[in-house]
């Protein structure tokens, strides 16, 4: 397929943007350097893979699909342009922010990473509790190659386990790859709960009933899995140190203010350290 231009408008901090996906890259579904984003891509009715390529200099990115994905390209690019965050007004957010708060530091142009895939984003985020990013990135590896099916797309070798797959699976058979067995029941618990109900329609309560969710991991999964411009992890180590180690309640009263772009504040937060 021909490239496909999607629009945006700036300012848009790409350097920063593809560093975020290149560290968390899951190895054999996403491939990612400064030019270019690609995945394998699974669909109810199609598989195939698709290639991202930011044009700043023209305020959009083009976007390559397989053939395979023809008939899907709608859909997709309302996913990628979700996750790419590129429906934000970049400008109109950053003044709010500094409005409500002059002391903030601002990085112009910084979006929110969304998720492609809402549930593959869910998983990750339980992988990475406590765990650095490279470890955690080296775990998803083990589980995309253990539960994952293949794929032929060049370069990529597998689609993201799916959640029928992985609520099938045993606690020892997750664990193996790198974790307590307690985070390994979370990950088959939430994988049976995404094939039941979905991620679509966010539910905290029943999220945080599953053992070995919390506060901090409904809070992420609600940033980068849902999407929401409005939410605050307020446990995070990260944040908190960015704003003096202050207790969590005491982040939690501080970002009232920023609100109702407390999700662009926390990604200002992390990038600032």
């Amino acid at each position: 397929m021909s490239p496909i231009p999607l629009p945006y408008r700036p300012p848009y901090d790409w350097g920063r943007m593809m560093d975020f996906w290149r560290r968390r890259a899951l190895r054999g579904v996403e491939t990612v350097s400064d030019e270019e984003y690609r995945r394998t891509v699974r669909l109810p009715e199609a598989t195939g893979w698709l290639t991202l390529r930011p044009d700043p200099s023209n305020h959009r990115a083009w976007l390559t699909l397989s053939e395979t994905l023809s008939e899907h390209d709608e859909e997709i690019i309302t996913r990628v342009r979700r996750q790419f965050d590129l429906d934000a007004d970049s400008a109109s957010i950053d003044a709010a922010l500094r409005a409500a708060d002059p002391e903030i530091a601002i990085l112009p142009g910084l979006r929110l990473p969304r998720a492609f895939d809402p549930f593959e984003s869910a998983i990750r985020t339980v992988i990475g509790q406590q765990v650095s990013v490279a470890g955690a990135t080296t775990i998803a590896g083990r589980l995309i190659e253990r539960f994952g099916e293949a794929s032929d797309a060049e370069g990529l070798t597998h689609h993201f386990p799916t959640p029928a797959r992985l609520a099938r699976a045993e606690i020892g058979e997750i664990a193996t790859l790198g974790m307590p067995g307690k985070r390994a029941e979370t990950i088959i618990r939430l994988a049976a709960f995404t094939a039941g109900r979905g991620l679509e329609n966010f539910d905290e309560a029943a999220l945080l009933a599953i053992p070995g969710i919390g506060p901090w991991t409904v809070e992420y999964i609600r940033l980068r899995a849902v999407g929401d411009p409005d939410c605050f992890p307020a446990g995070d180590l990260g944040i908190r140190k960015a704003l003096g180690m202050k207790s969590v309640a005491e982040v939690t009263q501080l970002a009232e203010k920023w609100r109702p772009y407390r999700s662009y504040t926390a990604m200002q937060l992390w990038n600032i350290q």
